[in-house]
């Protein structure tokens, strides 16, 4: 009984009770970091593969509009490989003309209309990208002109285009709605498979630590 009662005053009263209230707020603490980083981690992942697409198109664009500059190339081919990667990859393209293009060869099809970013690309030569709303990512690259550029491009005084002039900017939107979607759907799924794994492992460690050291001791 005296053995007994001093392996109560050691533990206290309710340790059966207080060790479950710790095993619960450990999964809980858990949960809740999980619920911080894993968004960010899928948020990043969704934004680096619309990155890198972004990246791939502008080159194959780019490769596309040479190729039916200098070799004669069917313009129709190349929008319609155009239309069948805007279906494929879910965005939306736009080639915008520098302003001395612009003059010399006159615009069709895209609309030209420019904002802060793209002329800001237009000026500086290197690609940006923005979010034009939640779910809309955009990639604005240029056009740089090389050798090849030469053979039909004038700049503004009428004389050869010089190499590194900025001949316009391609413009890629992505629509991300489904891929966030889809996102949420395996956030939820993961968490949930988480906690269940969690609380099972908490429920035995607790069963393990009552069972194997509480119960002989007789603490409650």
């Amino acid at each position: 009984m005296m053995a007994h009662s001093h392996n109560q005053g050691i533990a206290g009263k309710g340790t059966s009770k207080k060790l479950f209230m710790a095993f619960g707020l450990v999964t809980f603490v858990f949960v809740i970091l999980f619920l911080i980083i894993l968004p960010y981690k899928f948020y990043n992942r969704d934004v680096d593969e619309a990155r890198q697409n972004a990246q791939n198109i502008s080159k194959l664009i780019r490769t596309g509009v040479l190729s039916h500059m200098t070799k004669g190339a069917n313009p129709k081919s190349m929008r319609d490989l155009l239309a069948t990667l805007q279906t494929q990859f879910e965005f939306k393209f736009r080639l915008i003309r520098s302003g001395h293009v612009e003059k010399q060869h006159g615009f069709e099809e895209d609309p030209q209309r420019k904002d802060e970013l793209i002329n800001e690309v237009l000026r500086k030569g290197r690609g940006r990208e923005d979010w034009l709303n939640s779910t809309r990512f955009r990639y604005v690259t240029p056009f740089v002109a090389d050798e090849s550029c030469q053979m039909c491009h004038r700049g503004l005084n009428n004389q050869t285009i010089e190499i590194g002039s900025i001949l316009g900017v391609s413009e890629i939107v992505f629509e991300l709605k489904n891929m966030r979607n889809t996102s949420i759907r395996q956030i939820v799924e993961v968490t949930l498979l988480m906690i269940a794994g969690l609380v099972t492992l908490g429920l035995i460690l607790f069963f393990i630590v009552k069972k194997g050291i509480l119960d002989p001791m007789e603490i409650e």
